[in-house]
């Protein structure tokens, strides 16, 4: 059941990042599986601009050298105005620099997500 703190934080998310967030380029890429072949087509990239936090290094102590490597950064989008779910494996785009999602983690506000932690990487 959506809550009332849903329908308050769901839209104060998108309006932080809406006024603060840079602008990122999201791309996903489907492939089609074959039941009959077994075999996945050839990825179609699907792209969207999305308003992001701007990317911050995991602090050091976090790093591990395996799940969480020295360089890898976190950011936040919004839910509310996603056309994709982000999921990890995805590309992200920062001012002309492509990093890969490692991790993509809902934050509820309750029954909704207000916002995408993700885990990037170069």
């Amino acid at each position: 059941m959506v809550t009332e703190f849903d329908n308050e934080m769901v839209p104060e998310a998108q309006a932080i990042l809406d006024e603060f967030g840079m602008d990122v380029i999201l791309t996903y890429e489907t492939g089609t599986y074959d039941a009959a072949t077994g075999s996945v087509s050839t990825p179609a990239p699907t792209t969207e601009t999305v308003k992001m936090s701007p990317p911050v290094p995991i602090e050091m102590k976090y790093v591990d050298g395996d799940v969480i490597k020295h360089g890898d950064v976190e950011a936040y989008l919004a839910a509310q105005d996603l056309v994709n779910t982000p999921r990890n494996g995805m590309k992200v785009t920062i001012k002309g620099e492509v990093f890969q999602a490692v991790e993509a983690s809902p934050l509820y506000s309750g029954e909704l997500i207000a916002a995408w932690k993700l885990r990037l990487r170069r």
